[in-house]
């Protein structure tokens, strides 16, 4: 996903903040204010005094009702920050979204385990990471998914395929005349490499740097990216299964794994769901279970 290079977030001063309010149409409706054309001044009602202190009469109050829902799709396109507004809750990459996957007889469910979240997993509980792994695995074949894998092996696969582009960038400049930026020479050629595995460092190339930055970003994969590749095609083919009837969860030090889970160019037929674990400041469970 590419942002527009001459639109983007700005440092300026003068940089007009967008606005708190989703800007995203929920529920296929759009807001009234959005219906109407007309322009709609608040009233002047006066000051009135209440118990010694002056308030304005016809503050609006928060809106009530039901939750809003929305994607962490919309999330990583959103203009301005939708949750600002304490009712809205994401609708995917939850636990709850996990739970009804298991539930479901025509899901087959496989979790990678990210080598950050297995370490904090042992230190916290006082365990070897081989301990908390196999803990782990345990706890979640107990609660009826498929498979558990260690996400180190992606993450070998994708330094070697990176490794392989920054020689193929670097041969390309040197039969170029050794130049970091051949002419004639496609974006991929240039130099340096960046890494592209972090989601939050590339979502802010996307939106502030733009041409500037990103076609000196690696195009392999991300390890969760790379494993969610081999989870769709070779353990479902080896399993007799479609891409679409294989869920892959990973467990991920950080929040923005849930974003990039959700790009679109890191999706098959279905998406890839990022638990935020180990790492990201918080426990949910105070006990591990013993592998039976």
């Amino acid at each position: 996903m590419e942002f527009s290079s001459t639109i983007r977030v700005s440092d300026l001063n003068d940089y007009i903040a967008p606005s708190q309010d989703c800007v995203v149409a929920l529920n296929g409706k759009l807001r009234t204010s959005e219906m109407s054309e007309e322009v709609q001044l608040q009233p002047r009602a006066g000051i009135r005094a209440a118990g010694g202190r002056q308030t304005p009469a016809g503050i609006a109050e928060a809106p009530t009702g039901d939750p809003v829902k929305v994607t962490l799709h919309d999330c990583l396109a959103c203009s301005g920050c939708i949750t600002s507004a304490e009712t809205v809750l994401l609708q995917q990459q939850s636990g709850e979204e996990f739970l009804a996957r298991l539930g479901d007889p025509r899901v087959m469910v496989v979790i990678s385990v990210s080598a950050q979240s297995r370490t904090a997993l042992a230190s916290y509980f006082g365990l070897s990471p081989s301990q908390a792994l196999a803990r782990l695995a345990g706890w979640f074949k107990w609660l009826g998914v498929r498979a558990v894998w260690d996400l180190t092996t992606a993450r070998d696969l994708v330094l070697l395929e990176e490794a392989a582009e920054f020689l193929d960038r670097y041969r390309s400049s040197q039969e170029a005349g050794g130049s970091g930026r051949p002419a004639g020479q496609a974006p991929p050629a240039l130099l340096p490499v960046m890494g592209s595995a972090c989601p939050g460092w590339v979502c802010y190339a996307e939106k502030t740097q733009g041409s500037r930055v990103l076609p000196y970003l690696s195009s392999t994969r991300s390890p969760q990216g790379a494993m969610g590749g081999l989870v769709k095609s070779l353990v479902a083919a080896a399993w007799g299964a479609t891409p679409g009837s294989v869920y892959h969860v990973t467990v991920m030090p950080c929040y923005d794994k849930k974003l990039e889970a959700s790009r679109d160019e890191l999706t098959t037929t279905t998406t890839t769901t990022a638990v935020t674990g180990a790492g990201s400041g918080g426990h949910e469970e105070e006990r591990i279970p013993e592998v039976r």
